[in-house]
């Protein structure tokens, strides 16, 4: 019998192990901004980039912008996927509003089918208010990933961000005086830090403040492996307590 359960706590560590190993990172899609800071009537770029994507086939995303400071004036198809026929590749749907835009594109047979980082689509912007921080959202997402690149049956699967299977990153444009703007840095994967720009009489100052990432990547730790572990020390109690009490069983005979 102490076999068997010593079998058993083995297979269930292996077990354990193996899934949380297994579990990949989601995607991401991230808002990047060209520059920090800006002022009533510049022109401001952008990027909308893909992060972490694994066997992407086809990529459908959508932003929307601060209508009151932000007017979106031009929007560019980026490297990631193709939206060309000549390229392999083609464009599923697309729409450009002044304060929104989507952009869906999906390769055709042969594609280059993509991986890592890459920037889908850059947009330009114009700065229409005079003072304010203009918030810049990912709202639809939609990455279809190729199963088994290759084999003619492979399976297409979609993950979407409104099934919780993409994170996003917004982003945030700090418009007005540069002398009193404190502006969030454009989005990394690693972390974000906080620009404080002054006046000084050798010039304006920039001075970065890093963010505290501790608390960040604590919270990406997977709630399974929690889950599991309290498994695991249940079940490591009850194993204790099944040979002690076998054990006494024993004294007494």
């Amino acid at each position: 019998m102490l076999k068997f359960w010593k079998i058993a706590l083995l297979l269930f560590c292996i077990g354990t192990s193996s899934i949380v190993v297994a579990q990949p990172p989601k995607p991401t899609v991230a808002i990047v901004l060209n520059q920090l800071t800006a002022q009533m009537g510049d022109t401001v770029g952008m990027y909308v980039e893909v992060r972490g994507g694994v066997n992407i086939a086809g990529a459908d995303v959508g932003i929307k912008v601060d209508p009151t400071c932000l007017k979106i004036t031009d929007r560019q198809p980026g490297e990631y996927l193709p939206t060309q026929a000549e390229q392999k590749g083609f464009t599923v749907f697309s729409e450009l509003h002044d304060h929104d835009t989507r952009l869906a594109a999906s390769l055709l047979k042969g594609g280059p089918i993509a991986n890592g980082n890459g920037v889908f689509y850059r947009v330009t912007l114009q700065v229409i208010c005079a003072q304010g921080k203009a918030d810049l959202d990912v709202v639809f997402v939609e990455l279809t990933n190729i199963e088994e690149p290759g084999n003619a049956n492979t399976r297409y699967i979609a993950y979407r961000l409104d099934k919780g299977q993409i994170d996003t990153v917004s982003a945030h444009l700090a418009i007005g005086d540069v002398s009193s703007i404190t502006a969030v840095a454009p989005n990394t994967p690693e972390a974000q830090a906080t620009v404080v720009v002054a006046n000084t009489p050798q010039g304006q100052v920039a001075t970065v403040v890093p963010a505290d990432t501790s608390t960040a990547q604590s919270s990406t730790i997977p709630v399974v492996l929690i889950v599991l572990t309290l498994a695991g020390v249940i079940l490591l109690v009850v194993v204790f307590w099944f040979m002690r009490r076998r054990s006494k069983d024993e004294d007494q005979e």
